[in-house]
């Protein structure tokens, strides 16, 4: 679920299109480990899309897949659905 800082979930103002790709690009760690002990670092995000405004007190359901991998370069495609709707897209680069 979406929320502020302080916790707080009311409100009517949407979340910032760079929230919401930092949201989609976080996913990636529950679903992939770094290769040989190394952090996950973000390289890139390309392709980010927000469809429909997401504001404090919405549930955004993450799904992320592994599209390749290039060197030390892994590209994921993460989707987030809200109200069973595509909210928002972003193809993510990370390394490790």
């Amino acid at each position: 679920m979406l929320g502020t800082a302080g916790g707080a979930t009311t409100g009517s103002t949407p979340w910032p299109a760079t929230l919401v790709a930092e949201a989609l690009a976080q996913a990636i760690l529950v679903v992939t480990r770094p290769e040989r002990g190394n952090a996950l670092r973000l390289v890139g995000l390309n392709g980010v899309a927000v469809f429909q405004p997401l504001t404090p007190g919405d549930r955004l359901e993450v799904e992320v897949r592994e599209l390749g991998a290039f060197g030390g370069l892994r590209r994921f495609r993460c989707r987030g659905l809200c109200g069973g709707g595509l909210a928002a897209v972003a193809d993510v680069t990370v390394s490790g």
